[in-house]
């Protein structure tokens, strides 16, 4: 393992964040690709145990042809989690489309043209495998990605979070898209692995104060205090992400391209609302039950193909509002 490099876009994300921390504490040397200067300090400070196995390369935009180039030397496996999140901007096209679309393509070109990558791990959504924007009225399950999903970059979008999700959606759907298609056209001699996790919960290595809550755990938040919730119960912790993400290196595989479905513990907004009333009731607002029925995400194949045991919805559900607590003090 000392022996093997990563190369891993989306540090300073909500995931990418867990998956370095995992990858350090697993003792594999990690390369990281930063925006900006600043952020590179940042992440020294995350992981200020590990600095002998953290290199960085400062790219400012990874959608661009050519953006890796020089950057994945000697490195063995990629781990591809940097795409833009609800609410990143306005425009469908420009804030969402071109960097989620454009940065795999771009990783991926440059994952062809270095000999020494064995595998690339991208990580993906559940909303890239569903057959309408936002709105899932169907199981998930891996066999959803022979479905069509078409996107019209030119559609209108509503206004709010609703239209935010809908264009973090098509993002999604084209990025898987272009992967598959880069695949089928290449046939690289590297092997492809993407993750489809379903709505991301848990604690947040970088947030520093309340007003900085995002994604996921921002929606659940909010839907506490709304008179329904503004997502779906199907959820998973993003320490099962990132050991999921961590696992795919030495899965055994039986194709050069799998995907994964990963969700957590099957559970309903009625158990939410419980658990908050009974343990954190400061949180609980206006929302009260009848409750949708959630979509199912089957995460059978992940279970066993990457041996994950899910965390409890106490345990996900609680080590959110325990670090909005904290901060809140």
């Amino acid at each position: 393992m000392a022996s093997k490099l990563l190369f891993i876009t989306g540090a300073t994300g909500f995931i990418g964040s867990h998956v370095v921390n995992l990858a350090l504490k697993a003792g594999y040397k990690v390369r990281l690709s930063v925006r900006k200067d600043n952020q590179i300090e940042e992440l020294k400070q995350l992981f200020p145990s590990f600095l002998s196995r953290l290199d960085f390369v400062q790219i400012p935009d990874i959608s661009k042809i050519g953006a890796f180039d020089g950057s994945l030397s000697e490195v063995d496996f990629i781990l591809h989690i940097a795409s833009p999140m609800p609410g990143t901007g306005q425009d469908l096209k420009l804030d969402y489309v071109e960097p989620a679309v454009g940065g795999t393509k771009a990783i991926l070109e440059a994952a062809k043209d270095t000999s020494t990558v064995k595998r690339v791990t991208i990580m993906s959504s559940v909303a890239s495998l569903t057959p309408s924007l936002y709105r899932v009225r169907v199981n998930i399950r891996v066999e959803n990605t022979e479905l069509p999903n078409l996107v019209d970059l030119d559609m209108s979008f509503p206004e709010g979070m609703d239209g935010h999700l809908m264009k973090y959606q098509a993002s999604k759907i084209l990025a898987h898209e272009a992967s598959k298609e880069f695949v089928q056209h290449y046939h690289p001699d590297f092997s492809l692995v993407t993750l489809h996790p379903t709505f991301v919960l848990g604690p947040s290595l970088l947030q520093k104060s309340r007003k900085d809550v995002s994604g996921a755990n921002q929606l659940l938040l909010q839907s506490l205090k709304d008179d329904k919730p503004i997502f779906p119960s199907t959820c998973c912790d993003v320490r099962d992400v990132a050991q999921a993400t961590l696992a795919t290196i030495d899965a055994k595989v039986e194709r050069s391209v799998e995907e994964f479905v990963i969700s957590g513990v099957k559970l309903n907004w009625d158990q939410i609302l419980d658990y908050v009333q009974k343990e954190y009731p400061r949180f609980h607002g206006n929302l009260s039950p009848p409750f949708d029925e959630p979509f199912v995400a089957n995460a059978s194949k992940a279970e066993k193909a990457l041996r994950i045991k899910w965390r409890s919805m106490e345990d996900m559900i609680g080590s959110v509002l325990e670090q909005q607590t904290i901060l809140a003090e």
